[in-house]
C-alpha cells in the first residue's frame, strides 16, 4: 500500500529525505491523495550535527534556511500536508537530553524570525515526550504556524533513534547497532 522515495523535490530545489505515497489513489482524513502526492514527508537529521556552525539544524540553519523545523514553518517541505514527521539519529548523549536542547534551542529563538516571515514561538516546543528506554526510542509532537505560501499550521511527530553502541554490563561495547 505505500511506496517510499527517497530525496523527492519539494518546493523549488529542496529534497525532503524520504516521502511515503499510496500505490493508488487513497482518502486519509478528509482529503484524497493520488499515486502521485505524498501523503506524509519525512526530514532526518543527526544528533548532533555534523559541524558545529550547523549545531541548531535540528531546528534552524538561520538565513541558510537548512533547519529541519524551518523547512516546514517556511512550506518548503510539505507545503500542502498538516503533519509531517522527523526521524532523529541521536549519536552522542542520551536520548532526553536532546528533548532538553531541542527546546532549549526553540524557546532561544523566540520572538525571532528565522527568514521569509517565519516567526517563532516558545509554544512550539516538543511536548508529548515518550521515552522506551529499552528500545533506545522516543517520540514526541510539536506544532508550528506556517509563513506564506503555505499557511495554515504544521504537526510534527518527532521520532529519535539512539545509534549509540548499547554497552554490557561488563563495560564492553557489544557488536552492532543494537
Amino acid at each position: 500500500m505505500a511506496v517510499f522515495h527517497h530525496e523527492e523535490f519539494q518546493r523549488g530545489r529542496r529534497r525532503i529525505d524520504l516521502s511515503v505515497k499510496s500505490e493508488h489513489a487513497i482518502i486519509v482524513g478528509t482529503r484524497k491523495f493520488t499515486k502521485y502526492d505524498p501523503y506524509l514527508v519525512i526530514e532526518g537529521k543527526r544528533l548532533p550535527a555534523p559541524t558545529k556552525d550547523r549545531e541548531m539544524e535540528y531546528v534552524t540553519g538561520q538565513a541558510g534556511m537548512s533547519g529541519g523545523l524551518q523547512r516546514f514553518k517556511l512550506g518548503l517541505h510539505g507545503a500542502s500536508l498538516e503533519i509531517a514527521a522527523m526521524v532523529g539519529y541521536v549519536q552522542d548523549n542520551d536520548l532526553d537530553s536532546w528533548l532538553v536542547r531541542i527546546n532549549g534551542w526553540i524557546t532561544s529563538l523566540n520572538g525571532t524570525d528565522c527568514s521569509q516571515g517565519c516567526h517563532w514561538s516558545s509554544t512550539e516546543q516538543i511536548g508529548d515526550y515518550r521515552l522506551i528506554k529499552r528500545a533506545r526510542v522516543a517520540s514526541g509532537k510539536s506544532r508550528h504556524p506556517r509563513s506564506s505560501p503555505a499557511g495554515s499550521e504544521i504537526q510534527i511527530h518527532h521520532f529519535w533513534v539512539s545509534m549509540r553502541r548499547k554497552r554490557t554490563r561488563t563495560g564492553t561495547k557489544r557488536q552492532g547497532n543494537g
